[in-house]
């Protein structure tokens, strides 16, 4: 018997893969905990928002993560965008997304103040 929930973790099991993170750098991502990231990969269904969070932080759909099939829509925009710049971009975000909060906060006012100079 095929099942779903078993589907769905493979599915979060290769965005992790694909990333090269472990559970406890995802629950960082997510701001949720590493139990909850376990639960998840035991089969778990997760809530709206964590699979919202999943699906951009994937670049792909709740749908895929949820069935494995991919929107017609959502591929033809942004599944298979192969700009340079959007990959650098995606990395430049995943591992700011890994700092403490505190040094994303200095980050980010750097950045705005960087910003005000212009």
């Amino acid at each position: 018997m095929y099942n779903v929930n078993n589907a769905i973790s493979k599915r979060i099991n290769k965005i992790m893969f694909d990333l090269g993170i472990n559970q406890d750098q995802l629950a960082k991502i997510l701001n949720i905990t590493q139990p909850a990231v376990s639960k998840y990969l035991k089969g778990r269904v997760p809530p709206p928002n964590v699979l919202l969070q999943l699906s951009k932080l994937s670049g792909t759909s709740i749908e895929w993560i949820l069935t494995g099939n991919i929107e017609t829509k959502q591929k033809d925009i942004t599944l298979f965008e192969e700009s340079e710049q959007y990959h650098t971009s995606k990395t430049i975000e995943e591992k700011f997304n890994l700092l403490p909060t505190d040094i994303q906060k200095n980050i980010e006012t750097l950045i705005d103040s960087i910003l005000k100079l212009k």
